[in-house]
C-alpha cells in the first residue's frame, strides 16, 4: 500500500527560512526535489512561493517549451483542484498542497507515535511528518521535517510529548528535535550501525536503543541531563532471541516480546518469563507495560491470544474467537479455516487510575480490556483463562 505524493510543487528551494513546509503558506508552484537536505531542517514557504510574474522574458520560449513537454508527461494543470499523480521515481514528485506524504508512504514497520493531544508524528523515507488529526480539513496541518540524510528506521517520543527521537539508517545516529518547534535540540552517536527500535522511561530519564535482530547489539543512554546522552551499558542478547516489539519496564528495565518475553536490565542480566501450564507458546508481536506496576501484557496474532505477565510468569491469557454462524457452510473455505481473530496493537489507556487497554483487531473494531485480569470491558469476542490452572 503505497501513498501517492501530493504535495505542493515548489521551484527554487533555498537553505533559510522556517523548519515546517506549511501547506497553507505555498501557492501557484510547480516542482520540488524532494532529494534535498533542507539545510539545518529549513525550509521557508515565503521564499520558495515563485513568482511568475518576475521570470526572464529571455528565458520564456526555452523554459515554455520544456514545460509543454513536461505537462505531456505530468497531465494538466497540476495543483489544488486536480492533483496530478505519476510514476516517475526518484527525487522529483507531483505535488497538491494540501498533503505532505511522499510516494512511498508511511512506514508502517514503524507505525505513528501520539505527540501532544490530537498530535502524531510517522516517518516516510527520511522524513518525519507531524500531523493534526483532529484537524477540520485534512491535510491543512500536516507537517514536514528532515534533517536525515538516510532513511528514518525508529521513531519515539519523550513522555514530555514534545521531544522526537529519530533514527537513522546505516548511521547509528539518532536525532532528537522539539516537535513543536523542529529545532534540532542534539544527536546522539550510538555504537550501532542502525537502531531498528527505541523506548524511552516514563520518567524520561533512559532511552534504550535496540540494533534489530540481525546485529542483537543493545545499548541503554542515560538522557536526564538536558542535551545530552551517556551511555551506561551496552551488549549483545543470546543469538535465539528474536525481538518484535518492546517496552519500558522501569528506568533501568525494559521488556522485549517476540520469539519469547524478556526481561533486561541496565547491569545486563537477562530474564526469560515463563509461559506458564496452559497459555498457548507463539510468536508475540504486540507489548504493552502497565504502568505503576511490574506487569505487562502481549499478544499473539499467531495464536489470536493476549497474555498477562506479572512476577517474570504468564499469569493469565486471553483467547479472541469467532463466533461460529449458522451459515457457515457458506462461506469461503479461508473463513472455515479461521479461529481467531488477529491483534494489531494494544494501547493502554491513558488518566489517573487508568486500568484498561485497547485493543485494535483486523475486523476493523477496538476492543477493551481491563489490565488486572484480562477481562472485556463492554461485550466482545473473548473468553479469558488462568494460565497456571
Amino acid at each position: 500500500d503505497r501513498a501517492i505524493v501530493q504535495v505542493t510543487e515548489l521551484d527554487g528551494l533555498n537553505d533559510k527560512g522556517d523548519d515546517w513546509l506549511s501547506p497553507t503558506d505555498i501557492e501557484n508552484v510547480r516542482e520540488i526535489s524532494l532529494d534535498r537536505t533542507f539545510g539545518e531542517g529549513a525550509l521557508s514557504a515565503e521564499e520558495i512561493i515563485l513568482n511568475e510574474e518576475s521570470e526572464s522574458e529571455s528565458s520564456s520560449s526555452e523554459d515554455e517549451s520544456d514545460s509543454d513537454e513536461e505537462s505531456s508527461n505530468l497531465g494538466e494543470n497540476p495543483g489544488r483542484s486536480q492533483p496530478t499523480t505519476h510514476k516517475r521515481s526518484g527525487a522529483n514528485q507531483v505535488l497538491d498542497g494540501s498533503v505532505v506524504e511522499l510516494n512511498y508512504g508511511m512506514d508502517s514497520e514503524i507505525g505513528a507515535k501520539q505527540i501532544a493531544s490530537g498530535e502524531v508524528v510517522y516517518s516516510a523515507g527520511r522524513y518525519a511528518i507531524v500531523e493534526d488529526m483532529l484537524s477540520v480539513k485534512k491535510g491543512e496541518n500536516r507537517k514536514l521535517w528532515s534533517l536525515h540524510e538516510r532513511r528514518i528506521t525508529a521513531l519515539e517520543v519523550h513522555p514530555n510529548g514534545r521531544w522526537v527521537f529519530s533514527a537513522e539508517e546505516e548511521s547509528g545516529k539518532i536525532l532528537v528535535w522539539d516537535a513543536t518547534n523542529t529545532k534540532l535540540l542534539f544527536a546522539i552517536d550510538t555504537v550501532l550501525r542502525d537502531a531498528r527500535q527505541l523506548a524511552i522511561s516514563k520518567c524520561g530519564k533512559t532511552l534504550f536503543v535496540y540494533g534489530g535482530n540481525s546485529d542483537k547489539t543493545y545499548c541503554f543512554y542515560d538522557i536526564s541531563r538536558p542535551g545530552k546522552a551517556i551511555q551506561t551499558f551496552s551488549d549483545k542478547l543470546p543469538e535465539d532471541i528474536n525481538v518484535v516489539c518492546l517496552d519500558m519496564l522501569t528506568y533501568h528495565e525494559v521488556i522485549l516480546a517476540g520469539s519469547d518475553v524478556v526481561r533486561v536490565a541496565n547491569d545486563g542480566s537477562v530474564v526469560r518469563m515463563r509461559w506458564g501450564k496452559t497459555a498457548p507458546k507463539s510468536i508475540q508481536d504486540s507489548l504493552v507495560v502497565v504502568y505503576g506496576s511490574r506487569a505487562c501484557i502481549t499478544a499473539s496474532s499467531a495464536s489470536g491470544t493476549i497474555y498477562l505477565w506479572t512476577n517474570d510468569i504468564c499469569s493469565r491469557h486471553t483467547v479472541i474467537d469467532i463466533p461460529m454462524e449458522e451459515n457457515v457452510e457458506e462461506k469461503p473455505e479461508q473463513l472455515k479455516r479461521r479461529k481467531h481473530f488477529l491483534v494489531h496493537s494494544l494501547s493502554l489507556c491513558h488518566g489517573s487510575g487508568s486500568n484498561a487497554i485497547a485493543c485494535g483487531l483486523d475486523d476493523g473494531s477496538i476492543q477493551m480490556l481491563s489490565t488486572r485480569n484480562l477481562e472485556l470491558m463492554g461485550g466482545g469476542h473473548f473468553k479469558s483463562a488462568s494460565s497456571q490452572q
